[in-house]
């Protein structure tokens, strides 16, 4: 009797169990599933365009989250259209997808779409500078086309657009408005009153006048000298300016080229702006820099006017504080000592130039000597006649001059 009363008691747990799963799944079931159904409904609406189009209506657990598997359906503010146009004539099935903490639940909507499709197509014809000249509108037989304020049933399917650039640009001005921008909508609507519509973009561009710089060579040059000759071609008789250190212009010739001489009168970076322009088209420009170096005449006066001029007295007064200066002074020769040093004066105030380098200036007395050069920190002290202590601070002379 044991074993028997063993095998009832087992056979109760295992209902027991199986019993409380079913429960379990089937609150889970009643609990989970209502969370993710939901109503649909379709409403057929007009836009203010005339387009029909469809309003589904999702009504869902807030807390849920929709989302159509059909690109062409847009949302706004939780509410779902779709054009008439986007879908086929006769029943359409829209699918979409009701989620919640990771769980989803695919669903469906099927309704009758009462417009066929209106299908529109435009190819556009450019002349040899670009700018549209004509334009074919394609769409079904029959279909009614409106746009520029025509309004016409299409019998064979086109309609043929002309424009004429010449016309469109006139009164603009092409420098201020090198390009002017068009745009028409164009709308189709079939026998079934579907409606699609899109817009035509022209761009009609004024021709651009045709120049290039050819010398100097990539628009740049580095060269010693106070002018240059700037070189180049250009569309036949366009005018040419050039804008720099001043204006100056010429005419491109007959076979296009042109040059013009221009004063290059300041030390490093010039600029000059070249403009060739001709009537009726949009004007070129280009920026050439001629950086003038110096010739070595040109660099010793400009180092020579750099230079502070002082006189003995300043410079002996002043040693310490002129260390490393470039400095003008001008004193009477003495004598030479240690090789390179010329001693010289000027009243009671002595000075040494060391010419290191140069060749020796003849070797008399009292002849008149400027030297440009640098304040060393260097200086000479000795007595003279009479007794006299001479203190003299030494200059690395750059250049000099001597005269009688």
């Amino acid at each position: 009797m044991r074993p028997s009363k063993m095998k009832q008691r087992v056979i109760l747990l295992v209902c027991a169990v199986s019993i409380l799963g079913l429960i379990v799944f089937l609150i889970t079931l009643c609990v989970s599933t209502p969370k993710l159904t939901a109503a649909t409904t379709v409403e057929e609406a007009y836009d203010n365009d005339g387009r029909p189009y469809f309003r589904l209506q999702i009504e869902t657990d807030e807390r849920n989250s929709v989302t159509f598997l059909s690109h062409f359906v847009n949302k706004k503010s939780y509410r779902y259209t779709v054009y008439s146009n986007d879908l086929n004539f006769g029943v359409c099935t829209i699918r979409f997808l009701v989620s919640r903490n990771n769980h989803n639940c695919l669903d469906s909507l099927r309704f009758e779409n009462p417009y066929d499709r209106v299908h529109l197509e435009q190819v556009t014809t450019f002349d040899e500078i670009g700018n549209p000249i004509a334009v074919k509108i394609f769409t079904e037989l029959g279909n009614r086309v409106s746009v520029l304020g025509m309004d016409t049933v299409l019998l064979e399917g086109q309609l043929d657009l002309a424009f004429n650039p010449d016309t469109i640009l006139e009164g603009y001005d092409p420098d201020l408005n090198p390009t002017v921008l068009r745009s028409y909508q164009i709308f189709a609507q079939n026998s079934s009153g579907n409606l699609t519509m899109t817009t035509l973009r022209l761009r009609f561009s004024f021709q651009k006048v045709w120049m290039d710089v050819t010398d100097p060579y990539e628009y740049f040059i580095s060269r010693t000298g106070s002018g240059y000759t700037i070189k180049g071609e250009a569309d036949t008789w366009a005018r040419i300016q050039i804008s720099g250190a001043y204006s100056t212009s010429t005419t491109a010739g007959s076979n296009g080229h042109f040059s013009r001489w221009v004063s290059v009168p300041e030390f490093g970076e010039n600029y000059y702006q070249i403009v060739a322009s001709k009537e009726g088209m949009t004007s070129d420009t280009a920026l050439v820099l001629i950086n003038r170096e110096m010739t070595e005449d040109e660099m010793i006066t400009a180092y020579k006017q750099s230079c502070q001029q002082i006189t003995a007295e300043y410079l002996v007064n002043n040693h310490n504080t002129l260390i490393g200066d470039d400095v003008r002074v001008w004193g009477r020769t003495i004598e030479y000592f240690q090789g390179s040093l010329l001693h010289l004066y000027n009243g009671d105030y002595h000075w040494i130039a060391d010419l290191s380098g140069f060749d020796r200036v003849p070797n008399l007395v009292g002849l008149s000597f400027y030297c440009w050069g640098v304040v060393s920190d260097r200086n000479q002290t000795f007595y003279i006649s009479g007794n006299n202590y001479v203190y003299a601070p030494v200059i690395e002379a750059v250049y000099t001059e001597t005269s009688y």
